[in-house]
């Protein structure tokens, strides 16, 4: 997954959800316009922010976070459900 932070406006993607961008623009273009996405780490702002001595797996970080249970399947759609929730808990405060 990827987490990418755009000028103010938040994308949490599945690299899947790309792909249709990527259907529409020229490989070069794509690559660049990626590159001055300012990156933004789930695991990296879980593991900082809940003091932890590594990242965390998403399920680990979304029961840390809502102290309770966290139902994954591994389907793609719903780990990106699983990692927005997260990095909307976790960014509340910066």
């Amino acid at each position: 997954m990827i987490n990418n932070f755009f000028q103010g406006n938040l994308f949490v993607s599945n690299i899947s959800v790309l792909r249709k961008e990527f259907l529409t623009v020229k490989n070069e273009e794509f690559v660049l316009l990626l590159s001055q996405i300012e990156q933004k780490c789930t695991m990296k702002i879980g593991k900082d922010k809940l003091k932890l001595s590594k990242k965390p797996k998403l399920t680990e970080l979304y029961e840390k976070l809502f102290s309770k249970p966290c139902d994954q399947s591994h389907r793609a759609l719903q780990d990106a459900e699983i990692c927005s929730e997260c990095f909307f808990e976790l960014i509340d405060d910066l």
